[in-house]
Parts: structure tokens; C-alpha cells; sequence
């Protein structure tokens, strides 16, 4: 869709907030002018936000800046709080989707330390133990039980 007709289209500030079928809720967008990179209010960017997927909600937007610069937008927003924009003809994904693919792997690695130190307060307990009952049985002392 031209830009001209998307200026001509409703406002996206009606269009918020979005919430998707997991719960997951985005109240609102920022857009910036892609020349002079200055904030754009939601009541200046027209276009239509639409449902891809059930996942996946996709704006198509413009709005024009004071600067002169018609800007167009092209987002997808996905319901695990990632966005994909169209950026230079390619498509660019973002957002804490892929922090949470870390996050997992992060989270792997803290399991197995914490395996791993319970492992090793295992066997430094059945060390204390044996050396506690070496001691109790040298100096003849009664045992714990």
C-alpha cells in the first residue's frame, strides 16, 4: 500500500492496547522519523493494524514527519514479545523473544551448577561425617546416632 493512502487511513492510536490469545499485551507503539530519528507521535502514524495469525499482529503504517520525510513502517508483533520490521527491504527481528532463548540457556546452565554444588556438599557431608565418627571413636566419645 502507497503511503499516501495509508496517511489517509484512522489514526493507530485508537488500535491500542493489543492483547494477544496468551495475554500477552503491548499498550503502545513509538515510531521515530527514519531521516531526522524524532519521536512521532501515535495520533500522527495512520495505517492498519491487522491479525496475521493468532500469534502475530501486523501494522502497516506512514506518517509524516515536520521535517518533510514521509515515513512508511511495516511491523509484525508476536505474542512472545519479539517484533520483526522491515528495514531496508529486509526483515529485522528484535525484542525479548531471543532474550528468552538465552535466558533458557542461562537457565540450563544455572540447574547444572546447582547440581553441581549440591553434588559436591554431598560428599563433603559424608566426609565430615566419616571424620566425626573417626573422631568420636579415637577420643571415645558416644555417637550422635
Amino acid at each position: 500500500m502507497n503511503p499516501e493512502a495509508l496517511l489517509a487511513a484512522p489514526s493507530l492510536e485508537n488500535q491500542f492496547p493489543l492483547e494477544f490469545h496468551n495475554g500477552f499485551r503491548i499498550a503502545t507503539l513509538a515510531f521515530w522519523c527514519l531521516s531526522c530519528d524524532k519521536a512521532i507521535p501515535l495520533a500522527k502514524v495512520h495505517g492498519h493494524v491487522g491479525s496475521i495469525m493468532k500469534s502475530v499482529v501486523d501494522v502497516t503504517a506512514a506518517a509524516s514527519c515536520p521535517c518533510g520525510h514521509l515515513n512508511r513502517y511495516r511491523i509484525r508483533l508476536h505474542d512472545d514479545a519479539t517484533c520483526t520490521y522491515l528495514k531496508n527491504g529486509e526483515w529485522v527481528t528484535e525484542g525479548k523473544g531471543n532474550a528468552n532463548k538465552l535466558s533458557l540457556f542461562g537457565r540450563l546452565r544455572l540447574q547444572l551448577l546447582f547440581l553441581w554444588i549440591r553434588w559436591k556438599c554431598y560428599w563433603l557431608a559424608r566426609t565430615l561425617r566419616i571424620i566425626q565418627r573417626d573422631f568420636r571413636e579415637k577420643h571415645g566419645l558416644p555417637h550422635d546416632g
